[in-house]
């Protein structure tokens, strides 16, 4: 993330967003805050935040300071706060949270993080998601205070004041504010796509509804090694997730939902660990419940523009972006694919992203993936590789029943399925294209899933991807990374 700090008058202002703004209090609402006791807190949040009266409040629910820590205060990583960990964040903030001392310097005047960075030296950049006040204690800063802002999109961040100087300063910058850089860079030239300048054919599955839980995310996390022993390199990821998951990736306006981004950071950050790709999705419409029926081209440009500005801030380099999943969003509501790119490449023009609807990929996209019609001058890749001879359709009559939420046949696969997999994926990656298989064992939503491992044979009594698995080892051997990038080549 390339935003810097600078002094000010004797703190160092650590600011994270575009277009900061100070959210301040005024004095009479602090002192009315902190006379408040614990049950009078957890009635006025839930009767300011939580919007359908259940008595708790989602993810999707909070705002403000609720929101920007609303990961840390739930404790259960259910998405809710319940009456219990709010209860239990009124007790921190009665230990003094809000005391005159961490209040001081929160009415000051504030600016633009345009404006920091024209003052702020070279070399210093910060990363996101840091606890500041810990790492600057841990860093030896006896006198550290904090203040709170607000940018457009609703997350909050961290600015600290430092009013140490000399050696604790100075560790904690060392420690914290260098970043991290990813050690892999996917690129694509002229029909090829390269890890590191080296070439490599994309072999993946879809796990497009990882991010459905913490639960989902760590077990994909955890089974990264075991793909790559049995050839996989690439894993595919989607903010709003796929059929059946409704994962609020975005808020309504187009901003990434901070629950959301967090999983996705993870997945990608221990994939970049394991020279791994991750194909990141933005749009996913058809049937989805996660979808803002209100958004136009607007919300939709506005998406992929905040995820490749997210990619880019965190140097997520291991990364391709799927604008829309199948045009579904252009078919229902006239998206334009194109402009799409064109938003998320105005934001990082050394992005990768893909087009996914019926038709060649337009001029500025870099690859055609799944839908999209393969061109001779652009790498493909099939990103949702399923068996084409699966009674009634593979996601049709086979794995879907009316009425109900949910994927039938999950993992399910006959024999002659399977062969026309095989054969299809062995087209694909023989003729340089990269394939991706997609089945209900992987991206099915909970209870039944998403189940982020191998599974078994794909019988009914073993239901599971590893019957492909073990074809792909076989047939390429396990996956083996190449070198990553020296330090000093990491931008």
């Amino acid at each position: 993330m390339n935003f810097r700090f600078f002094p000010l008058t004797s703190a160092v202002v650590l600011a994270m967003c575009l277009n900061v703004t100070l959210w301040a209090q005024d004095t009479a609402r602090r002192q009315q805050a902190n006379t408040m006791t614990k049950e009078q807190r957890i009635d006025n949040w839930l009767q300011n935040q939580d919007e359908n009266g259940d008595g708790r409040i989602a993810a999707d629910e909070a705002t403000g300071l609720m929101k920007s820590n609303f990961a840390r205060n739930d404790t259960n990583k259910d998405n809710f706060l319940d009456r219990k960990e709010l209860g239990e964040l009124a007790q921190r903030l009665a230990r003094g949270a809000f005391s005159s001392r961490n209040r001081r310097g929160r009415n000051q005047q504030t600016m633009t993080t345009e404006q920091l960075l024209r003052q702020v030296p070279k070399g210093v950049t910060v990363i996101p998601d840091i606890d500041f006040i810990k790492a600057l204690r841990e860093a030896g800063a006896k006198d550290v205070t904090y203040m709170r802002y607000e940018d457009g999109s609703g997350h909050g961040t961290f600015a600290a004041n430092i009013n140490e100087t000399g050696p604790a300063r100075e560790k904690f910058f060392e420690r914290t504010l260098k970043g991290r850089d990813s050690k892999y860079v996917f690129t694509v030239r002229g029909d090829k796509t390269y890890l590191n300048g080296q070439k490599i054919l994309v072999k993946g599955l879809r796990c497009s509804n990882a991010l459905v839980s913490d639960e989902s995310a760590d077990e994909l996390i955890a089974n990264l090694d075991t793909f790559a022993s049995f050839g996989v390199n690439t894993v595919s990821v989607f903010f709003m997730g796929s059929r059946f998951g409704d994962v609020k990736g975005y808020n309504s306006d187009g901003s990434l939902n901070p629950v959301y981004a967090a999983r996705m950071g993870r997945i990608i950050e221990a994939a970049d660990e394991r020279g791994m790709v991750v194909l990141v999705g933005c749009l996913y419409w058809g049937n989805s419940e996660a979808k803002w029926e209100q958004w136009t081209q607007t919300e939709a440009e506005a998406a992929v523009a905040n995820t490749v500005r997210w990619l880019k801030e965190h140097d997520y380099r291991n990364v391709f972006v799927d604008v829309d999943n199948e045009g579904m969003a252009k078919r229902a509501k006239g998206f334009d694919n194109r402009l799409m790119v064109i938003a998320g490449k105005k934001v990082d023009p050394a992005s990768v992203i893909a087009t996914n609807f019926k038709g060649p990929p337009p001029p500025e996209a870099d690859l055609g993936i799944h839908f999209s019609t393969k061109v001779p001058d652009k790498p493909y890749v099939e990103s949702e590789g399923t068996p084409t001879n699966a009674p009634g359709g593979y996601w049709g009559k086979y794995s879907k029943r009316p009425d109900y939420y949910n994927y039938i046949n999950i993992g399910i696969y006959n024999e002659q399925m399977k062969v026309n997999q095989k054969t299809i994926t062995v087209d694909h990656l023989d003729n340089g294209r990269g394939y991706m298989c997609a089945s209900t064992w992987l991206q099915c939503p909970p209870p039944s899933g998403p189940n982020n491992c191998p599974g078994g044979d794909g019988s009914k009594q073993s239901p599971g991807i590893r019957w492909w698995l073990e074809f792909i080892r076989e047939k390429y051997g396990p996956y083996v990374p190449p070198q990553p990038r020296p330090q000093q080549s990491r931008n």
